[in-house]
């Protein structure tokens, strides 16, 4: 069975490892994947055309942060706790505002322009366009549900194969919205002004609103974990570890700028 080893279901279980994945990912992505990926993405996001593969992996990607985020609330309250904390109500706007993006981005990639005004969209292409909005409110009224009903009990066992497919499922999330958000938005920046020097005061300052951007996008990619990770900082749980873990994604993810 995979997985079968106990040592590496615990791993696969906790939220640490799944940083340290994004890392290798970033790592890969920067060296090995970005002229690849990133063309077709910049083509979806800034272009126009018919290109429905990036925008099925984008829809399975929010349905399985969705599915992640529903399964870690669940596990939440089958250890008592009964809030998410107030940081989990302040970053679920930005997952919201996170898979508004990439589902207008899916859209784009079925050839629907949606900079014109929907006067001038067909009737198919207002249906799929208002689908889409709909569809990103459904999530977002799922995702403040699954919270509202952490005050409630779950009693049933949740498997620890259960935890390991959740956190997989938000990684794919993680990974499908930083290719598809922050890499466009990112190397867009960098096509038109280029990359940032830090020797001068302009270039920090650049690079310190980067990173601020950085994080309110990146906590929101990584929602479903974060529920556990503000339990484990209110208990001291390994906080040390999980914001060494933070700061180098961080420095993976700005350094191509510099």
């Amino acid at each position: 069975m995979i997985f079968s080893h106990p040592s590496l279901t615990k791993h696969l279980a906790g939220t640490i490892i799944y940083n340290y994945l994004m890392i290798a990912f970033q790592l890969g992505y920067n060296y090995y994947l970005r002229g690849t990926l990133l063309s077709g993405t910049m083509d979806t996001v800034y272009g126009a055309g018919y290109n429905p593969l990036p925008g099925i992996i984008i829809i399975l990607a929010v349905i399985s942060g969705t599915y992640a985020i529903f399964v870690n609330c669940q596990i939440l309250r089958n250890a008592g706790i009964k809030s998410a904390g107030i940081p989990a109500f302040i970053i679920w706007p930005l997952n919201w505002v996170l898979v508004v993006f990439m589902m207008l981005t899916a859209v784009k990639s079925f050839g629907i322009d949606i900079t014109q005004s929907m006067d001038n969209l067909s009737g198919f292409e207002n249906t799929v366009l208002i689908l889409s909005i709909l569809i990103a409110m459904a999530q977002a009224g799922a995702v403040i549900a699954f919270l509202a009903r952490m005050k409630e009990p779950y009693t049933k066992a949740i498997s620890p194969y259960k935890i390991v497919s959740a956190n997989i499922a938000a990684f794919i999330f993680l990974i499908i919205s930083y290719t598809t958000v922050w890499e466009t938005i990112m190397y867009n920046s960098i096509y038109r002004h280029g990359s940032y020097d830090i020797n001068t005061n302009y270039g920090l300052i650049s690079i310190c609103g980067w990173i601020l951007s950085f994080l309110l996008l990146y906590l929101p990619m990584r929602y479903s974990f974060i529920l556990k990770e503000i339990q484990d900082f209110k208990t001291g749980i390994t906080g040390f570890r999980i914001a060494l873990s933070y700061l180098v994604v961080i420095i993976t993810g700005i350094y191509p700028l510099l």
